[in-house]
């Protein structure tokens, strides 16, 4: 059997009193049903109505929905999710078409900036990046995700010292990343510190266990000191 429960305030106001109402021989499908509150000489009180649906199965799955009247100025959030589910599909050149018509039309908005920056990292676009982050730079809140980017992308430029300088910024403000951890490691074993290298590694590895391969290379720098 199936059953629908009603539930409204009292007019005392003291409970609220729930009613449920049996569909025991109702079959499979979609249904319209209206509820009526009728005092003791059948004077409607109030009214509703709602839709259901009976289903043999556990789990509905209900398709997604995209609202055909996103305001204008809002628009770029539609390309963003775009760009987003292509990049999840690995789908490069679409991705980036998508973050590049959400960034021309929103050039502040913080998490379509680091999305897109990470994407312009993993993609190597170093110019490009710098140009996205500049948003980051002017809002204090995001020093953090502005730092970070900019040291990984100064890294992978093999502008090591910088790198450092700017990733020891990023650290200073939230010091639990392992990202900017062991980016500060590879770093300071380009330029021969192997003692700082160390640091970082060990901080990265007491934040997220599990890595194998920072593991092993702290290890084989510990053995040489």
């Amino acid at each position: 059997p199936y059953s629908k429960a009603y539930s409204f305030p009292l007019e005392t106001g003291k409970t609220i009193q729930t009613i449920y109402q049996p569909f025991d021989k109702l079959s499979h499908g979609n249904y319209l049903v209206k509820v009526f509150v009728v005092d003791s000489k059948g004077k409607r009180l109030s009214e509703k109505q709602r839709s259901f649906v009976i289903s043999p199965l556990s789990f509905m799955a209900h398709p997604p929905v995209i609202s055909k009247f996103l305001k204008s100025d809002n628009a770029f959030l539609l390309y963003m999710m775009m760009a987003n589910q292509y990049e999840k599909k690995e789908d490069v050149s679409a991705a980036e078409r998508y973050f590049e018509k959400a960034y021309q039309m929103n050039r502040q908005y913080p998490s379509l900036l680091k999305m897109y920056g990470y994407f312009l990292l993993n993609q190597k676009k170093y110019d490009k990046l710098f140009e996205v982050i500049k948003g980051l730079e002017i809002n204090p809140k995001e020093q953090f995700a502005y730092n970070s980017l900019k040291g990984k992308a100064m890294f992978y430029r093999e502008n090591y010292q910088l790198a450092i300088e700017v990733l020891l910024k990023a650290n200073k403000l939230y010091d639990s990343d392992a990202s900017v951890l062991n980016t500060l490691g590879y770093a300071f074993l380009k330029i021969g510190n192997k003692a700082e290298a160390i640091r970082a590694f060990e901080a990265s590895i007491k934040v997220r266990k599990g890595q194998s391969k920072i593991i092993k290379i702290y290890n084989e720098l510990k053995n040489e000191k």
